[in-house]
């Protein structure tokens, strides 16, 4: 989506838009994150999987993206 579709939406100007989506990027209040499409990878089939871990669950996440089939991980 736009900055300028965005700013049609909430009523404010494209460059106050990217300025406050600037400020909140900057502070760790909003992340975008993108998933290529498997097809891209050749890949035929899609999964989604949860996993409920005790203690940090960055060993894990890092050990599930470093599998051959390397699945997309968010942390």
């Amino acid at each position: 989506m736009t900055f300028e579709t965005i700013a049609q939406r909430v009523g404010l100007s494209r460059p106050a838009t990217r300025t406050r989506a600037q400020r909140l990027l900057t502070s760790g209040a909003l992340r975008i994150v993108a998933i290529v499409h498997p097809t891209v990878k050749g890949l035929t089939a899609i999964a989604h999987a949860s996993i409920r871990v005790d203690g940090p669950a960055r060993p894990v996440a890092h050990s599930i993206a470093e599998l051959a089939e390397g699945p997309p991980s968010s942390r």
